[in-house]
């Protein structure tokens, strides 16, 4: 929205179809130009391998039966950490817990997401189970391990569909949401006056292991404007010839 008011020229986290609702209202001001990611956005529950291996959960719906397993504050149910209020995730989330009825064993903690997983961190690395939610690329999966420490379950949703997906508790399970693109986002009217840029954002794209490490740097405390360019240098410094590939497009 801020890209179609000409707030900002552009911004490189559009995630579609999640945004294609913003596309709508925009009324032709904005577009969506290259991809930073091919359904690299996903987003979904995860469960610690230990638990789920232990206990076989392959979806949230046998967290049902193992709610002691993951309730930190003894109120009988699981505790998941899930979106705060506002997010375009916890929209779906709340579809979730509607459709399913996992409220009648999960409590979803919705305070400060980062405080919450590190909360979840903490509590992995003291040995206890926990219940996630969260997406890609994300410093989560740069503090986890996905396959080694954690793994997706299945959320067994009406609207969405069953996919293949890399360390899951199945080879083909449904995420409860939809794997999306991660695409900029620019100003119409800025593109037509600086079409170079366009040809740029058409043909840059960042692998996913290489934005998790960076957010797992800004997690860490390196998110001033200054370290974040120091960041994007040095990503640059060490795939210089792709970058050279880039600028080049743009001639």
């Amino acid at each position: 929205m801020a890209a179609a008011q000409g707030d900002v020229d552009l911004w490189v986290n559009g995630w579609f179809a999640t945004h294609d609702t913003y596309l709508a209202e925009t009324k032709g001001k904005v577009k969506p130009v290259g991809y930073v990611m091919k359904k690299g956005g996903l987003q979904g529950y995860l469960v610690d391998k230990k638990t789920a291996d232990r206990l076989n959960i392959k979806s949230v719906l046998d967290i049902k039966k193992h709610a002691k397993q993951f309730d930190a504050n003894n109120d009988g149910k699981a505790d998941m950490v899930a979106c705060p209020p506002g997010w375009g995730c916890e929209k779906q989330i709340t579809k979730h817990f509607a459709e399913l009825k996992l409220g009648e064993f999960i409590n979803p903690i919705q305070a400060e997401y980062s405080a919450s997983m590190a909360d979840a961190l903490a509590r992995y690395k003291n040995g206890k189970s926990i219940l996630f939610y969260t997406w890609t690329p994300n410093w989560t999966v740069g503090a986890f391990k996905l396959g080694k420490d954690v793994v997706w379950i299945e959320v067994p949703y009406s609207k969405t569909t069953v996919t293949e997906v890399d360390n899951a508790t199945k080879p083909a399970i449904n995420l409860g949401f939809g794997a999306d693109d991660i695409r900029p986002v620019a100003n119409v009217a800025f593109l037509k006056k600086n079409p170079k840029v366009e040809k740029l954002l058409e043909v840059a794209s960042i692998p996913l292991a290489d934005i998790a490490a960076q957010n797992m740097q800004m997690n860490k405390g390196e998110k001033s404007e200054r370290e974040v360019q120091a960041h994007a240098k040095a990503w640059v410094k060490k795939n210089q010839k792709t970058f050279d590939s880039w600028i080049a497009a743009t001639k």
